[in-house]
């Protein structure tokens, strides 16, 4: 009898945590299509570790048994598991990687973001604006920046890595400088969305963080659309730190190598078509109307995006930046172009990390160094 009842339990242990695995995972699914709470994974990756553990009972008493074969594949089966329990707990609670456009599916992205992106109450990844507001309002200078998701810092650790945050500690007695960046914004939506918003701290100079894909979309980008997943490959994505990992650290750039090249390739046809530039003029002219208006003075600040050139040639980029400037310049906007740090840092030396091209905190460092003295020629004229 007993020898009955051994098998018996030992057959329900094992599936006990596999039958709980599932409906786990299954109602992961139903609950969220996308990635799940952090919690879920958790309890996935304890049943995992429930399961090694019986799995390494198992082989223990296997090998006494002098059953080695058995022993050496359950042996093997436990380490897999807790390899695997170990790489998702590494995913789940270590990796802070932020990831490109598809970072909204990768989990450690979602890491990077909770994690290390607090928001004041308008929304900026900034410091309380309250003192800043209202009556109460500090008799400081301010000068505030705007852009895109360069300007944000993407991917950034720590906040104090920006350089508009750099700039804050080396203007410190003289001028608070403020961040009202916001990533994926071009030229029209920093306008109507995050102009509105630094006139509220009535800034005394606006610096314009501008990035050579700020351009509108007035002719009808032929951008790639991203290969989208198959129904399991997705949910092993979405069920998975350590593919969700993988997916994103290797798979997704093998499969969309190419995309970027078409996407240049559209940016730079927006900035060639003649009445798309001049419509965008037109746009960099509003913005600093509003600058204006707002009773700041305006400047502007072209930042280096290096992995255009891995798609188009030094001409074409330099004929972008020079118009850019030059319709900047034809509103008597003051303009520092640092596009020469393409060359100081190219693509492999730029990024944050190996799946965002944003730029690293060394990229920060050099892009306030080369702003801090511009900047301050700049205040000292009247």
């Amino acid at each position: 009898m007993k020898k009955r009842i051994v098998p018996v339990v030992t057959g329900l242990a094992l599936i006990a945590p596999i039958v709980l695995l599932i409906i786990n995972s299954n109602e992961g699914w139903h609950r969220h299509p996308e990635l799940w709470e952090t919690g879920r994974y958790a309890v996935n990756d304890l049943l995992l570790a429930v399961l090694a553990a019986e799995l390494l009972l198992l082989a223990f008493l296997s090998f006494r048994a002098e059953r080695r074969a058995r022993a050496g594949v359950l042996l093997m089966g436990a380490t897999l598991l807790g390899s695997l329990v170990l790489a998702d707990a590494y995913v789940l609670f270590v990796s802070r990687e932020s990831a490109g456009p598809g970072g909204i599916q990768c989990l450690t992205h979602r890491n990077w973001f909770e994690q290390c992106v607090r928001n004041n109450r308008l929304g900026f990844w900034e410091d309380d604006l309250s003192p800043f507001l209202g009556q109460g309002r500090r008799d400081e200078k301010i000068i505030a920046f705007v852009g895109d998701s360069f300007t944000w810092g993407q991917g950034l650790l720590d906040r104090e890595q920006r350089f508009s945050d750099i700039l804050d500690r080396e203007l410190e007695g003289r001028y608070r400088v403020l961040n009202f960046s916001r990533g994926g914004t071009n030229t029209q939506e920093q306008i109507n969305h995050l102009l509105p918003q630094v006139q509220k701290v009535i800034p005394d100079v606006v610096v314009l963080g501008y990035l050579a894909n700020d351009i509108h979309d007035g002719i009808g980008w032929n951008l790639p659309q991203p290969r989208q997943p198959g129904k399991w490959e997705h949910r092993f994505m979405v069920g998975s730190p350590t593919w969700n990992y993988l997916y994103w650290k290797v798979l997704d750039p093998l499969r969309n190598a190419g995309a970027a090249d078409r996407v240049y390739q559209s940016l730079a046809r927006s900035y060639q078509d003649e009445k798309n530039f001049r419509e965008h003029a037109a746009d960099l002219a509003r913005l600093v109307d509003g600058i204006r208006a707002g009773g700041a003075r305006p400047m502007a600040v072209i930042l280096p995006f290096p992995h255009m050139g891995t798609s188009l040639d030094a001409t074409t980029r330099k004929d972008i930046y020079r118009g850019v400037k030059t319709a900047l310049e034809a509103t008597g906007t003051p303009v520092l172009d640092l596009s020469h740090l393409e060359e100081r840092f190219p693509p492999g030396s730029f990024e944050v990390n190996s799946m965002d091209a944003h730029p690293s905190p060394e990229v920060h460092r050099a892009i306030a160094a080369e702003i801090l003295p511009w900047l301050k020629q700049q205040l000292d004229r009247p």
